[in-house]
């Protein structure tokens, strides 16, 4: 009996360094239970239950939940290497056409090969526009990258006659050459400058002319300015807060919609006046019910292709200064060509949509730049039904984005793919799908030939009659929100 406390007592005290241990190591179990759990959570959430026999999932990685992959994705972008956000992915799964994710707060599976590509775009049955909201918001409601179905066919058919076609075309020749003349001019006088923002005037003064007669000054300059803040967000998180990139974006928005619309009411207003422009065809223009665009659908349109020509236009010529620059043989056979169109120019003569279909080696050193720049590195898709492509399951629900970026750089199709080769667009004739600069199927840039046009008049003259040399040749490249020297190309700019 009187043993029995002291052995309760011993009892305990073997107990206690016990529990202390077992509590001790449940503390880091429970951690890597906390981790597991949240790092599959996206898995468990999105994944949907496949039948017996039903094709896998693609292979990948579904991150964090909510955050899911973008920090890598943010991560290889703002690198040197951006390809390493699909190297990475390959060297873990192997190469395949597919790959799953979570990206901008969705489910998302990449397509990365000219063929997977292709499924997604010539199916716009199944898959519909899946821009972020950001994207939706900035571009408008009533933007044909936004619409679906019958409205987008509508709205993309009553536009498209006012970008399309030689005729159309050639009546903006004299409008965008005269305008590059004037500011190549200029730059020569002013000497040293970033090219990046020059260019950005130069295309925005040119499309903004094109679509509505837009000119320069202060006003245009504004609107400029607003502009750009509100592309800035097209990207950015949907955080409507301020400070953030989405909220000001908005703010900016608002202010590019009201200029617009003033432009838009001074037009219904003094009908007498011609103008040889889209927004005057836009006007114009009736479907087969006699129904004229409404204002808001005129509006959100010139806002996609402000957006569209401004963008790609800039950074492309950009680029092609900068690969001509370093590749003096082909700056050598692009002025060879030019020089035998001018030729055959009497003084002051405007180019004609001859000369430009005449451009072939500039167009293949056009082609071959934004091959290996992307400007646009990937589109956006929304999947409507459960698909298979390529032996795997695509799930109802999520996301696709077509990887353009991938399928451009591809070793299989471009033998060396990061070198700089124009020569090979002369005997070169990809497959559809192996080249999808403008998009590909119902949804493709119908401003494509009229961006090239454009690109392929500046670079007449710049190479021509100019030279340039960067000031710093080793500037380091930053991509997002799209592929750019960090120095914005500063160059020493004279006349030949």
């Amino acid at each position: 009996m009187d043993f029995a406390p002291r052995r309760w007592g011993l009892a305990v005290l073997e107990v206690v360094p016990s529990v202390r241990w077992t509590g001790a190591a449940l503390v880091p179990l429970l951690v890597v239970t906390v981790i597991l759990l949240l790092r599959n959570w996206n898995w468990w959430y999105y994944a949907p239950m496949l039948r017996k026999g039903q094709a896998p999932l693609p292979p990948g990685d579904m991150g964090w939940p909510v955050i899911g992959q973008i920090l890598d994705f943010l991560r290889a972008f703002k690198s040197s290497d951006p390809d390493s956000f699909i190297g990475n992915m390959t060297k873990r799964w192997g190469r395949h056409s597919l790959y799953r994710t979570h990206l901008f707060g969705q489910p998302t599976v990449l397509a990365t090969t000219a063929e997977s590509i292709k499924q997604v775009c010539m199916n716009g049955e199944v898959f519909k526009s899946g821009w972020p909201k950001s994207t939706r918001t900035v571009l408008g409601r009533k933007s044909f990258a936004v619409l679906e179905g019958d409205e987008h066919r509508r709205l993309r058919r009553l536009t498209s006659q006012a970008l399309q076609g030689q005729e159309v075309l050639k009546n903006y020749i004299p409008k965008i050459e005269d305008n590059c003349k004037e500011r190549l001019k200029s730059w020569a006088k002013e000497g040293q400058f970033q090219a990046v923002p020059k260019l950005q005037e130069f295309t925005f003064e040119v499309i903004s002319s094109i679509f509505m007669s837009y000119g320069g000054g202060p006003v245009a300059q504004q609107l400029l300015h607003d502009f750009e803040l509100m592309v800035y967000g097209l990207r950015a998180m949907a955080i409507n807060i301020p400070g953030f990139a989405y909220h000001k974006s908005l703010q900016a928005r608002k202010k590019v919609i009201n200029a617009l619309q003033s432009i838009l009411d001074e037009r219904r207003m003094n009908k007498t006046v011609k103008y040889s422009d889209v927004l005057e065809t836009l006007l114009e223009t009736r479907d087969e019910n006699g129904v004229y665009l409404t204002d808001e659908e005129i509006i959100d349109t010139l806002v996609v292709f402000l957006v569209a020509g401004h963008q790609s236009s800039t950074f492309s010529i950009a680029w092609v200064m900068i690969f001509v620059q370093r590749h003096p043989e082909v700056l050598r056979a692009c002025r060879e060509e030019q020089l035998r169109i001018q030729k055959s120019k009497s003084p002051g003569e405007h180019l004609t949509y001859a000369d430009f279909r005449n451009m072939t080696y500039l167009s293949s050193v056009i082609d071959e730049t934004m091959r290996i720049v992307n400007v646009s590195p990937f589109a956006f898709r929304r999947v409507s039904k459960t698909v298979e492509i390529d032996g795997f399951t695509v799930p109802k629900g999520w996301f696709i984005e077509t990887w353009l970026r991938a399928a451009h750089l591809d070793e299989r199709v471009y033998p060396e793919p990061y070198e700089f080769k124009p020569e090979r667009w002369q005997t070169f004739k990809p497959r559809t799908g192996q080249f999808m600069l403008f998009g590909l199927g119902s949804r493709s840039c119908i401003g494509n030939e009229l961006a090239k046009l454009e690109m392929s008049i500046f670079l007449h003259h710049a190479i021509l009659s100019y030279r340039w040399e960067p000031v710093n040749p080793h500037s380091p490249t930053k991509y997002l929100p799209h592929p750019q020297p960090v120095d914005g190309y500063l160059v020493n700019f004279s006349r030949i």
